[in-house]
């Protein structure tokens, strides 16, 4: 009875000498393609961002000849040496040199731009060669850079609505002073291509000034078209001219930024 209930001994497969020289193969292969990924991904990645201490720029850079202390000390010197110039401060970033002036309140735009100018100047001179591999990028503020920015947006977008009803409504006054069938389409067509902005939650075009087109197009719905008699009793209806561009005065010329063009070796400014 033992015997019977003695278990038969399990068959093990056998594993080829080609299979094992195979899968050795394999895990070298695997090994070597790990090692490979991480190697070009630390030379091309990691060690620049190690070098540069932050992660403002991910290229290699050792091949550019150094920036040294005294072209950036020469050229601030010059910069700050400037007319209505409060700081100017030169950094580099990777392979940008990159210049930072800040003015005085009250100086003009191309006063700052030439100060920030001849700083660069100042450094392409003292730099030489050197400054081929790098780009030179500059920009002039009165303030904080972001505080000026944020202002700016917010003075645009307060003059941009204030043009835009501007001239819808003065076209609706128009088609209620002489509702011709004309007038009131154009009118109409004003208030359609009011501005709109999407929303991602809805997935639609919503209007962006809702209570505004809705008084204009409450207007509108409320005219009669006049009959052919009674325009002709009126005789020759004027053509509303509107002026549809956009002439924002408020806003601020700061901040101004510019870069020095190296076919042209001029500097251009936005």
């Amino acid at each position: 009875m033992a015997n019977e209930e003695a278990k038969k001994p399990s068959k093990k497969r056998n594993v080829t000498k080609k299979q094992v020289v195979l899968y050795s193969y394999i895990g070298v292969l695997a090994v070597v393609t790990v090692l490979f990924g991480y190697n070009v991904l630390k030379y091309f990645y990691l060690d620049p961002l190690k070098v540069a201490g932050q992660s403002i720029y991910g290229y290699r850079t050792e091949n550019l000849q150094p920036i040294t202390d005294s072209m950036i000390s020469n050229a601030e010197q010059v910069g700050a040496s400037q007319s209505g110039v409060k700081e100017i401060k030169v950094t580099v970033q990777g392979p940008v040199v990159y210049f930072d002036v800040r003015v005085n309140d009250g100086v003009d735009v191309e006063t700052a731009r030439a100060a920030a100018e001849a700083a660069a100047t100042e450094f392409l001179a003292q730099a030489g060669d050197v400054a081929n591999g790098y780009t030179v990028q500059l920009v002039v503020s009165s303030g904080d850079i972001k505080t000026l920015v944020e202002t700016n947006r917010e003075e645009e977008l307060a003059y941009y609505k204030e043009h835009r009803l501007d001239i819808v409504e003065r076209i609706v006054a128009q088609a209620e002073k002489y509702p011709t069938a004309k007038n009131i389409e154009r009118a109409q067509n004003n208030i359609n291509v009011m501005p709109k902005d999407y929303n991602e939650k809805t997935g639609q075009y919503e209007a962006r000034y809702p209570e505004e087109k809705a008084a204009f197009q409450a207007r509108i719905d409320a005219l009669t078209p006049l009959t052919a008699e009674e325009e002709e009793e009126l005789g020759e209806i004027p053509y509303l001219e509107v002026d549809q561009s956009i002439k924002p005065t408020n806003i601020s010329p700061y901040p101004s930024w510019g870069a020095y063009d190296t076919t042209t070796e001029t500097f251009e400014w936005q």
